[in-house]
């Protein structure tokens, strides 16, 4: 793990050596379709306790 950061001096921290800029980009289409099945999920989620507390309300 330790091969992969560095100490700078500059900046009073550690940096990471390399960053492949291409593998980040190329990724972002994933990251990106996680997050809307994550909204989605969360979406479906809090229709299901609308929809569960609109069935279950006493009726005066």
């Amino acid at each position: 793990m330790y091969g992969f950061l560095k100490w700078v001096e500059g900046l009073g921290a550690w940096t990471v050596n390399t960053f492949n800029v291409n593998a980040f980009i190329d990724s972002l289409q994933y990251m990106g379709k996680g997050m809307a099945v994550i909204l989605i999920v969360t979406v479906v989620l809090i229709l299901c306790v609308y929809l569960l507390n609109v069935a279950t309300k006493e009726k005066n």
